[in-house]
């Protein structure tokens, strides 16, 4: 949706800082209605596995940025639950975890798999009945 301008510019950024897993770079929106991009690194090559390790720092850092570009929102995806095989309910965990203390910032949780959201809603229906 936003635009063979996004891959364009990711390889480019990508090739040039050679990130490592649980790193995060930044790119322009293209088409989309956001100032930016920001890319959580997975995996260092295509379809390698990621682990939950990987996941968090990913947050960690997508956070931190997200706060030095002086972000007010953020739409995450369920990071690495497809080709990167973490089980969904280990990133979902990851997610409560890390995004329900987050005050400072308007954060929604999007995913293509509604069994991801459902375990996201379950560990914070528990915590907050």
């Amino acid at each position: 949706a936003g635009g063979q301008e996004i891959e364009e510019e990711a390889v480019r950024v990508c090739r040039e800082l050679d990130p490592e897993p649980g790193d995060v770079y930044v790119t322009s929106a293209g088409r989309l209605k956001a100032r930016w991009l920001l890319h959580a690194v997975t995996m260092k090559r295509p379809a390698e596995p990621s682990s939950p390790e990987i996941v968090r720092r990913c947050l960690r850092n997508v956070l931190e940025t997200a706060r030095v570009l002086g972000a007010q929102s953020l739409v995450l995806p369920a990071l690495a639950t497809g080709v990167g095989r973490v089980p969904r309910p280990s990133v979902a965990l990851i997610f409560y975890e890390l995004l329900v203390p987050v005050r400072d910032l308007q954060i929604a949780v999007v995913d293509r798999n509604e069994e991801f959201i459902g375990y996201l809603r379950d560990f914070i229906e528990r915590s907050y009945p």
